[in-house]
C-alpha cells in the first residue's frame, strides 16, 4: 500500500462522551508518515510530526492501523477449536498463539477477537458490531467494541469506536492526500 490516509477523531476530558475534542490525521505516502494532531475543543496546540518508515515499519504502522479497525489473524499457523453459530451465520472459532478468532468464511470477516495472557486468562477482547454491506458484498463493521481486562479476567475499560464514513473502490482525487510539507518539520 502506498497511499494511506487514516483521520481519528476521539472524545477528550471537555467533550466525553458527547462529542469530539481531536482529530489525529495520519497521512502515508512516498515513504514518509505525516501525523497532524489537532485539537478541536482547543485543549492544546496542533502539532505536525514527519517521520521517514523504513518497509518493515511502514508494514508495521499499516497492520497496526487496520488491526485496529479490523482484528484479522497474521499468516500463520491457526489451530480450528470448533465452529458456532451466530445469528444464524457459521463462525469458526480459530486459535493462533494466545490470540482466539471468531471467523465467518462465508462472509469474510472477523467477528471478534480475545487476546490471552496465558491460556486461561482474558487480556483484551474486541466485537464487531453494526455490519454494514457495501458494493460488490464487502461487509464491514462499523463499531468495534473493545473491552479490557485484568487478572481473574475482571473488566477494567471498555471502549467503542466508530466508523461513520467507508469508502470502498471509489475514485478518490489525489488531493485528499496532499500533505503540506512545509508545516511539517522532522
Amino acid at each position: 500500500m502506498d497511499i494511506l490516509k487514516v483521520i481519528v477523531c476521539f472524545p477528550t476530558e471537555t467533550t466525553y462522551p458527547n462529542d469530539f475534542g481531536a482529530r489525529f490525521t495520519y497521512t502515508l505516502k512516498e515513504n514518509y508518515l505525516y501525523q497532524k494532531r489537532e485539537s478541536l475543543d482547543r485543549s492544546f496546540e496542533t502539532e505536525y510530526i514527519l517521520g521517514r518508515l523504513t518497509s518493515s515499519k511502514k508494514e508495521y504502522f499499516v497492520n497496526g492501523v487496520l488491526e485496529d479497525i479490523f482484528a484479522m489473524p497474521k499468516d500463520g499457523l491457526m489451530n480450528l477449536a470448533g465452529t458456532q453459530y451466530l445469528s444464524g451465520i457459521l463462525f469458526y472459532v480459530v486459535i493462533q498463539g494466545n490470540d482466539k478468532y471468531w471467523i465467518s468464511p462465508e462472509k469474510i470477516l472477523v467477528l471478534k477477537k480475545e487476546i490471552y495472557r496465558d491460556s486461561k486468562t482474558l487480556q483484551k477482547s474486541s466485537e464487531c458490531k453494526d455490519f454494514k454491506e457495501l458494493n460488490m458484498g464487502i461487509i464491514l463493521p462499523t463499531l468495534l467494541v473493545e473491552k479490557h481486562f485484568r487478572a481473574g479476567n475482571i473488566l477494567v475499560e471498555e471502549y467503542k469506536k466508530e466508523i461513520r464514513d467507508i469508502k470502498v473502490n471509489e475514485f478518490m482525487s489525489e488531493d485528499i492526500f496532499y500533505v503540506g510539507k512545509e508545516e511539517y518539520n522532522g
